[in-house]
């Protein structure tokens, strides 16, 4: 039943223009203008997933509420909030520590992504993120790379949600 419920409500061509109506001013413009910009460039067709490195999950759950047409990997470095956004349309969540800078953080997304099946070989992955990592509310980078031709398993400290 929530299935066609949803279903209708999202078909529905006024529906895009409520969720946006919804970003209240009390919310974060730089991360809006980003996740913006990801769910835009998402929509070209080589793009596999997007990838949301989040402290408190605020990012993964503002780039669900655009609904991109691709999965969202959120990658948290807390088991609780992992397993909340596992809850959230269209997240997959998983628990890894915090990347040591923004080439492993790169190389990471890429990697679990493909390990996944979230993103063939070779395809688009975008990454948003807040370097310095760790602090909530920070998202202000948007990186575009590609999963690797090879998948495998490179012995990441990544584990379900």
């Amino acid at each position: 039943m929530m299935d066609a419920i949803i279903r209708k409500v999202e078909a529905d061509p006024m529906w895009p223009g409520l969720m946006r109506a919804e970003h209240g001013a009390d919310t974060d413009e730089d991360v809006d203008a980003l996740i913006a910009a990801a769910t835009r460039a998402a929509e070209a067709r080589s793009t596999a997933c997007l990838v949301a490195y989040t402290t408190t999950g605020s990012t993964a759950r503002r780039l669900a509420r655009e609904r991109p047409a691709h999965p969202i990997l959120a990658i948290a470095p807390d088991q609780d909030v992992a397993r909340r956004l596992g809850l959230v349309w269209g997240i997959e969540p998983r628990v890894a520590s915090q990347p040591r800078g923004v080439a492993a953080m790169t190389d990471e997304a890429a990697h679990l992504a493909a390990d996944l099946g979230l993103a063939a070989p070779g395809a688009r992955v975008l990454i948003i993120a807040g370097p310095p990592m760790g602090a909530p509310g920070a998202a202000n980078l948007l990186r575009i790379t590609h999963a690797p031709r090879v998948r495998g398993d490179r012995g990441s400290a990544v584990v379900d949600a």
